[in-house]
């Protein structure tokens, strides 16, 4: 019995030494899979040393990490995938990334912060390229905001609610009065107008100045000018024809120089009888001026002259008169009372008589 469990046991020993040959040998002919085949990363064949902005900051602070890079100039270098497209490299967050060609090389910057507390060596960092350029780990200290010389680091009360909208009338006080001064400033130039018009409005209108005067006037000025002098013959006659047409508006009230010469002739002829008024002579004036303006006549120096003392003269002798004096004016200085006195007043009249009176008197 106990032949018969050895002889089993041998046979189970045999059996599983040929499984374990059959097996290597199959091993050794079958080809190894892709991923054994791959290829162990390549050993950096140079130590690049990084400059810190700061070797110790506080917490959140951003630190810059330059890495300087020296290589020829048809070398390309990168960093590693998981490095170039992270946002997390080991204790740190990556929050920018530049790259820059130098003349010697490139320069990496990488631009991190920590929000833990604590000294923090950087990742390992293997710069790609055709010879692989390790990055030397550096350590970095992150520090609390609150100094080591607070003693009591709690936390302070909570402040009040802030208020965000504030009422300030400053503004609307500022535009009341500027409005207010505006508006006194309108009345009170509205009330001085209003004054000084209705001071205009009482006030007595000088008295118009006669129309001979104006005439006379106007004539001393054109003789002044001496127009013939200078060949300005015509102007001469519209201005003596136009001071003459003003003087008959202005004499006798009607709008002379917006006349007609004919419109002007019939004007004077319903005029009637007037002092001093000849037909002939507004006629022969008044034709003169338009001969001259109109059918181009040159009359010489002397004419114009002789024209001048012809209007002249139907001035004066039509020119209004002044109005008569009082008849206290015409009184002789005998018969006036002395200055300051009032005339003589007539005596009384007698006093009634009574009939008993009379009958006394007969007797």
């Amino acid at each position: 019995m106990v032949n018969l469990a050895l002889t089993f046991a041998l046979a189970a020993a045999v059996s599983a030494t040929a499984t374990a040959s059959a097996s290597a040998a199959a091993s050794a002919t079958t080809p190894a899979p892709a991923s054994a085949r791959r290829k162990a990363p390549v050993a950096p064949s140079a130590v690049v040393r990084p400059a810190l902005s700061a070797d110790s900051v506080k917490i959140g602070d951003v630190i810059t990490l330059t890495i300087p890079l020296k290589h020829a100039a048809d070398a390309a270098y990168i960093m590693p995938p998981e490095v170039a497209g992270a946002e997390k490299w080991g204790d740190f967050d990556i929050l920018e990334r530049n790259f820059a060609k130098t003349p010697d090389g490139s320069t990496f910057t990488l631009k991190i912060a920590a929000y833990r507390l604590g000294a923090f060596l950087t990742p390992e960092l293997s710069l790609l390229g055709p010879k692989p350029v390790a990055v030397q780990r550096v350590k970095i200290a992150v520090l609390p905001t609150i100094g080591a010389d607070v003693k009591d680091p709690a936390l302070k009360s909570l402040r009040p609610p802030l208020d965000l909208i504030e009422e300030n009338w400053t503004l609307l006080y500022v535009a009341i009065a500027l409005g207010s001064l505006l508006l006194i400033a309108g009345i009170v130039r509205v009330a001085y107008r209003l004054g000084r018009k209705r001071g205009a409005d009482l006030a007595p209108a000088p008295p118009p100045r006669p129309a001979h005067e104006i005439a006379y006037e106007k004539l001393d000025a054109i003789e002044l000018e001496n127009l013939f002098a200078v060949e300005r013959v015509k102007e001469f006659y519209v201005r003596v024809g136009d001071v003459f047409r003003e003087y008959l508006g202005n004499r006798y009230h009607f709008e002379a120089l917006e006349c007609t010469t004919r419109e002007l002739l019939r004007a004077v002829a319903a005029l009637g009888a007037q002092r001093g008024l000849q037909m002939a002579t507004v006629e022969s004036l008044l034709g003169e001026a338009d001969l001259v303006k109109f059918a181009k006549m040159k009359p010489t120096a002397a004419d114009g002259a002789a024209t001048i003392d012809e209007v002249r003269a139907f001035i004066e002798a039509t020119r209004e008169l002044p109005e008569p004096p009082a008849t206290q004016a015409n009184a002789s200085p005998a018969d006036r009372p002395p200055t300051g006195e009032s005339p003589a007043s007539p005596p009384p009249p007698p006093p009634p008589t009574s009939p008993e009176g009379t009958a006394a008197r007969g007797l």
